[in-house]
């Protein structure tokens, strides 16, 4: 989670944030809406919404539950001359081949990481969970131990100024009134936006369609054969000493060729080698998030790994494919694949890491069989679904 400064010197860094969101929403936006969508603490939302009123215009009304809704009137952001004209010749056809080469040897363009991304999961839960959760639901949400969401949690407290309540069977309720009233009914969200329904796509060698690829390799391909056979006559020109300078120009012009060449092949050979292992490493990422998603959904058994953990991990795979914002294009079955290529030694010690950082109780029964027993995760979630008021 982001740390986000405590002076009022970064007020500026704020209204980066909420302008644009503001500008998106001209029919108003409430409190909790505007810290949903920015992910910032809830102190320096208002600290900055107060400053913000005496720069623009806004008007204050009333939601149908009685919460204020903030209109703002935020004109446009102009966009430079510079950058249309740069808009209208990124489309012509030298500077898109040329950004096709530059994707080709060099990979797709690094995406922007939103640095308050979990903040935002975790806020949109919330929205749709009236505002209550147990920590056995934000490690649905970020993976990881139940101690990194203790922390996690004890952090959310201090930032959105959310308040604690602990049941009869001891279990620790965190709950966020600025975000309690947003409960919605019928709502597939909250499925949609844990670890597991968020699968880290592969990474992809670059961001050019195949025809092209196949178009720049073929181009490329030809210029290594021609610049080769063009390096090895000037060569011999130049060693029978004919053409003299000419001929030693001809072969520096076709020796550079042959080198520009040759590293469009060799820089994306290297590339795949490091790509396979990175993608090596998100496909086990997504397995454990896999597992994650077992063990919930089997929560209430006792979990044999030798004997139950491939029937419960590929009866997990995912029957709905949430389209929302947060959830990448990743087609259901690539789990199944996902599942195949990795072993059930990698499977069963990835149960096993789940289960110490869950804090399962790890046992032997009397078959000598090896059981986890998620006691802890089945209390919180029983509870939590019980506190949560009926919606009708």
């Amino acid at each position: 989670m982001k740390d986000f400064p405590r002076d009022p010197s970064s007020l500026q860094e704020y209204q980066k944030v909420l302008l644009p969101i503001l500008r998106e929403h001209p029919e108003g936006i409430t409190f909790a809406d505007l810290l949903v969508a920015s992910g910032l603490a809830a102190d320096w939302v208002e600290f900055t919404l107060r400053a913000l009123m005496e720069d623009y215009s806004c008007r204050l009304k009333t939601h149908p539950d009685g919460t204020l809704i903030y209109i703002f009137e935020i004109p446009k952001a102009p966009r430079s001359l510079l950058s249309k004209k740069w808009a209208q010749w990124s489309q012509s056809a030298p500077l898109a081949f040329f950004g096709q080469t530059w994707s080709y040897i060099f990979g797709e363009k690094a995406r922007r990481k939103d640095e308050r991304e979990q903040e935002k999961i975790i806020l949109n839960f919330l929205k749709h969970k009236q505002g209550k959760l147990v920590i056995a639901e934000l490690v649905q949400l970020c993976g990881g131990s139940i101690y990194e969401a203790e922390v996690l949690a004890t952090r959310l407290l201090s930032r959105y100024q959310g308040e604690v309540e602990v049941t009869d069977e001891g279990v620790i309720i965190y709950s966020f009134p600025d975000l309690s009233y947003q409960a919605l009914p019928n709502s597939d969200i909250p499925e949609s936006l844990k670890v597991w329904e968020r699968p880290v796509p592969d990474k992809q060698m670059n961001s050019n369609a195949p025809q092209i690829n196949t178009r720049l390799e073929k181009t490329y391909k030809q210029n290594l054969y021609l610049s080769a056979m063009a390096t090895v006559v000037c060569s011999g020109l130049v060693m029978t000493g004919q053409w003299g300078w000419l001929g030693e120009f001809f072969l520096f012009m076709s020796g550079g060729m042959f080198g520009v060449s040759s590293m469009f092949f060799l820089i994306p050979t290297l590339r795949k080698r490091f790509i396979r292992k990175e993608n090596d490493r998100i496909r086990l990422q997504n397995v454990e998030r896999h597992v994650l998603k077992s063990i919930f959904k089997h929560a209430e058994d006792q979990i044999r790994p030798e004997k139950d953990l491939k029937r419960i991990i590929f009866d997990s795979n995912p029957q709905v494919k949430y389209q929302y914002l947060w959830n990448p294009r990743v087609h259901a079955s690539s789990y199944s694949y996902w599942l195949t290529l990795t072993s059930s030694y990698h499977r069963e010690s990835i149960m096993h890491k789940k289960a110490l950082e869950l804090e399962a109780d790890i046992s032997v029964n009397e078959q000598g069989d090896l059981v986890y027993t998620f006691d802890r995760l089945q209390r919180e979630i029983s509870t939590i679904s019980r506190i949560r008021r009926p919606l009708f």
